[in-house]
């Protein structure tokens, strides 16, 4: 799909080439003969830019005149296109592309340059590079796409890429004739001057960027080696991952303090309040730990999961990616020895820490406040992020890179059955704040074939947590601390979120919602009209119960009523 109309500058036609190339590596059966390629947008069809494409036959479906009588059905005929085709191509462009793109029901989506991360989390959409190429590294696997389509696949082979390699010299022909970068304006999807960017078509893998400061990206390895299915998606489906990481950024500044040659000690006038100083002592007093990167981590052994996950953990998490290729330890103060702090005997942070460093084979030191440490490499004093809101911390690519991570590493294979299981989570006996009332008048919402389990209190274990995320197909739950369990839900599992008064949800402003298949975020005035309302100061939304039926807005409607516009969700509702 290349649509231009207003952007000359966008979608150059090599981005697609490119595509196509690698997608006749993924796919070898694929050929001239038995694939009918559609090229749709405005463009003008008149230049010489799109004879490459009579390499592969293919047909050219543009309006000449987008403001005549024919626009409407031109659009239309474009949508049916989209919607059903097997293998949809995106080049960037405007906002048309992407919205356009979420019709298509039963294929794959190739994207490149799509803005603000449009198709992100969307499961049958897959990411290319700048250059319409499949990322270095990435294992990209359609098989499950094609596998019961009644395809011809004994053609194909070699000879449809030969096609298109052949088209990709026609088409430097023609750039290096036409020289589309020079002119008073953008023009063939090219810019000019310094935003102009020639073809690119050699493998991605062939290529390097140089990275940001302090380091260069790694090649993250992939999961799908090494982790079974995290549900019945393929693992080569989960990620694209080494296009988007990056050293910590400046927001990660007071959380990531390099200090070389230094010592970890009680913290002093010559620390300066950050366990980072000069050595002291004679070598019986301190530990050397000699690695390229020591990372300084403290886990509390109490709390809020949620901020926790979020503020200490997710950065860190972000680091150990960061410098996978490097030779790196972790110095963890679990601050279960430290005076007046009591610990209970299981706390969710410290199991997934654990779990993670035994998958990874991550190199683990205990930090102990009666030793002195001395650090021959960087130190990096991981403190945690004081504000608890900045949203923006998570490339979603890396979502996705640690979803089924932290899945294998706490559960292994998942529950197959999910989607016949759905889980209503009240918040019944041990929290004070935003219960749900005669949650089993809720029951009804749901198809009666389905196995609805009415859970009033979580299993209090990093494991039983993750298990019982992980084994439901539906979870529905007023908004709380329980959220970084979305990170075990199936990819295609649904989420339902209750918000009292105003939205206050983590799952979304924290991007977790991209690691499954859909969120409902319900959102109103369900309390209890003749009891009086919970004010807790700098709170963002409401603390007191949802009612069912009875309140201002009725939870049980809208809840329908959501789930009945719903793509996904809409799967679990009982019919009226």
């Amino acid at each position: 799909q290349l649509r231009r109309g207003d952007r000359p500058a966008a979608c150059p036609l090599y981005l697609y080439l490119n595509a196509l190339r690698d997608l006749s590596i993924a796919l070898p059966w694929i050929s001239v003969e038995t694939t009918k390629i559609l090229l749709i947008g405005q463009v003008n069809v008149t230049s010489e830019e799109f004879t490459c494409l009579k390499r592969l036959e293919a047909e050219i479906l543009v309006v000449k005149n987008p403001k005549a009588d024919v626009a409407p059905v031109a659009l239309q005929s474009d949508l049916d296109h989209i919607s059903s085709s097997d293998v949809l191509i995106l080049g960037g462009g405007g906002s048309f592309t992407w919205l356009a793109a979420t019709l298509q029901w039963r294929g794959i989506i190739l994207h490149s340059q799509t803005k603000d991360s449009a198709l992100d989390g969307l499961p049958h959409a897959y990411a290319l590079d700048d250059t319409g190429r499949f990322p270095c590294n990435s294992s990209y696997n359609f098989s499950d796409y094609f596998a019961a389509r009644p395809l011809d696949r004994s053609s194909g082979g070699s000879k449809f890429r030969e096609q298109v390699e052949l088209a990709m010299q026609d088409y430097m022909r023609w750039y290096e004739e036409a020289k589309p970068c020079e002119g008073p304006r953008g023009r063939d999807g090219f810019g000019i001057g310094r935003r102009c960017k020639p073809p690119v078509f050699s493998p991605a893998c062939e290529t390097t960027t140089a990275s940001p400061s302090p380091s260069t990206v790694p090649t993250v390895p992939s999961p799908a080696a090494a982790v079974p299915n995290r549900a019945t998606v393929p693992p080569s489906r989960w990620v694209n991952v080494t296009a988007a990481l990056y050293p910590l950024d400046s927001r990660y500044v007071a959380s990531s303090k390099a200090c070389p040659a230094a010592c970890l000690g009680k913290p002093g006038k010559d620390c300066e309040k950050r366990y980072c100083c000069k050595a002291k002592g004679s070598a019986d007093t301190f530990e050397t730990l000699s690695y390229e990167h020591v990372a300084f981590l403290r886990i509390r052994c109490q709390g809020n999961i949620n901020h926790d996950f979020h503020q200490s953990f997710w950065p860190f998490f972000w680091w150990t990616a960061v410098y996978n290729n490097s030779d790196f330890a972790i110095l963890v103060d679990r601050m279960a020895k430290h005076p007046n702090t009591s610990c209970p005997a299981a706390y969710w942070l410290d199991d997934l820490f654990w779990a993670l460093s035994k998958a990874n084979g991550w190199k683990v030191h205990n930090f102990s406040s009666t030793k002195e440490y001395c650090i021959t490499g960087e130190l990096h004093i991981l403190e945690g992020l004081r504000n608890c809101c900045d949203y923006r911390l998570k490339p979603s690519a890396l979502l996705r890179f640690a979803a089924p991570h932290f899945t294998f590493a706490v559960l292994g294979q998942l529950d197959q059955e999910y989607h016949r299981k759905a889980l209503i989570y009240s918040r019944g006996l041990s929290s004070s704040w935003r219960r749900i009332r005669r949650p089993e008048d809720l029951r009804p919402l749901l198809r009666k074939d389905l196995d609805v389990e009415i859970l009033a209190d979580l299993p209090s274990t990093l494991v039983a947590q993750a298990r019982l995320f992980a084994s439901n197909g539906l979870v529905l739950a007023p908004n709380g601390g329980w959220a970084p369990n979305v990170i075990f839900m199936p990819l295609d599992s649904c989420l339902i979120e209750l918000h009292l008064y105003q939205l206050d949800s983590w799952v979304q402003r924290y991007l977790l919602y991209s690691t499954i298949g859909e969120v409902l975020l319900i959102v109103g005035d369900y309390r209890d009209p003749e009891k009086k309302k919970i004010v807790r100061p700098k709170r963002i939304g409401g603390d007191d119960d949802f009612l069912v039926r009875g309140a201002k807005n009725n939870l049980y409607e809208d809840i329908y009523n959501e789930m009945a516009r719903s793509h996904l969700c809409n799967a679990y509702l009982a019919k009226k």
